[in-house]
């Protein structure tokens, strides 16, 4: 089924989905409660081959939703099929079990009015476990604006958000299409990586949408079976050898300091989750996290780099599901994170000044 478009809209809500009938039509509302008419804003929904109820469920809003249908072939695909048919100047993407909060378009919009320079508006999510009903704000988020890559500091700090925390521009966006199709998930890890290097960035500080966590979350960061978690880390691998490969062609140095920690950081999250997928020696382990202190000491304060110095011999003495099962206990003991935040501060003082971009004039 593939409804025709009408007339261009300014913003485009492009919501991919897959298997998620039981979630989209809160995600389609969502996006209507925005408030914004139809020659405002578009809605298009591409169902990468669902075998659920989701066309039905999306044939409950009618002629407001453009509906298009493809065969199955992952996150990457279904975006590109996305970005082919989506007429806004401004592409805001959200997936099929996710949430926009009220006035998050209006937010985003205003950034991109405030910086017309910007490829990129970005922000932090809510986290929403409904089975536990529970939800908790991104704390990892830090606010980078301008152009990222010029800054060691700014590109260890830049990220910690996905498909639901982004919008582009489409003149920006168009530079690094198609996204490659090899990426069944972590196609929008792609977009994170290189938009930075096509124009300026924009972050707003404040969590516009909502990240439901459920055991159906192709990259949820929980356990799961050995396939599960091998399949998140060659994609996240991939994700990045696709990256690095554009930013080359485009003419970027990657020995340059900033882009080399940039990936550098990234290469390390991939370590991380071949580790997850199929443990490590105690060596593996031990070297894995002094390449973390050595990136990380320009922007984590000289106690917080001892104390994880003093990680890394625990867990070359431990071994890894030792030092995982003493994390996750960590992770678990509020009182414990606080005193730690106490002794050694995680952040440096400097680099919390991170400037802001400079009103457009």
């Amino acid at each position: 089924m593939h409804t025709k478009k009408t007339s261009r809209p300014r913003v485009t809500a492009l919501i991919n989905t897959y298997n998620y009938g039981r979630f989209v039509g809160e995600a389609i509302e969502s996006v209507l409660a925005q408030g914004l008419a139809p020659e405002e804003m578009e809605i298009v929904v591409v169902d990468d081959g669902s075998t659920d109820d989701t066309a039905a469920q999306v044939a409950r809003f009618g002629e407001r939703v453009r509906y298009i249908r493809k065969e199955n072939g992952g996150q990457a695909s279904a975006l590109n099929v996305g970005f082919a048919e989506a007429g806004g100047e401004i592409i805001a993407m959200l997936d099929g079990d996710d949430l926009w909060k009220p006035g998050k378009i209006r937010r985003v919009l205003e950034e991109f009015e405030r910086h017309p320079e910007v490829g990129m508006v970005y922000h932090p999510y809510t986290v929403w476990d409904p089975e536990r009903n529970i939800s908790a704000d991104d704390r990892s988020f830090r606010a980078i604006h301008g152009f990222i890559p010029e800054c060691v500091t700014h590109v260890l700090q830049y990220g910690s958000f996905g498909t639901c925390g982004m919008a582009l521009r489409r003149e920006a966006v168009a530079k690094v299409l198609p996204v490659p199709e090899e990426l069944r998930i972590y196609a929008d890890t792609f977009l994170v990586l290189v938009m930075i290097f096509v124009a300026p960035v924009a972050a707003v500080n404040e969590c516009l949408t909502i990240y439901r966590h459920h055991g159906g979350n192709s990259t949820a960061f929980q356990q799961g079976s050995d396939d599960r978690l091998r399949r998140r880390w060659q994609c996240y691998q991939r994700g990045v050898n696709a990256a690095r490969t554009w930013v080359a062609q485009q003419g970027h140095d990657l020995s340059q300091p900033a882009t080399a920690a940039y990936f550098e950081r990234h290469a390390l999250t991939a370590e991380m989750f071949r580790f997850n997928a199929e443990g490590a020696s105690r060596a593996e382990l031990y070297c894995y996290l002094r390449r973390e202190i050595a990136l990380f000491r320009p922007i984590w304060s000289g106690r917080y780099c001892f104390y994880r110095q003093v990680l890394a011999l625990a867990a070359f003495a431990m071994g890894y599901e030792k030092y995982v099962a003493m994390r996750g206990a960590y992770r678990e003991g509020d009182a414990l994170q606080a005193l730690r935040r106490r002794v050694f501060p995680h952040q440096a003082s400097e680099s919390e000044k991170i400037p802001r971009m400079q009103e457009s004039r």
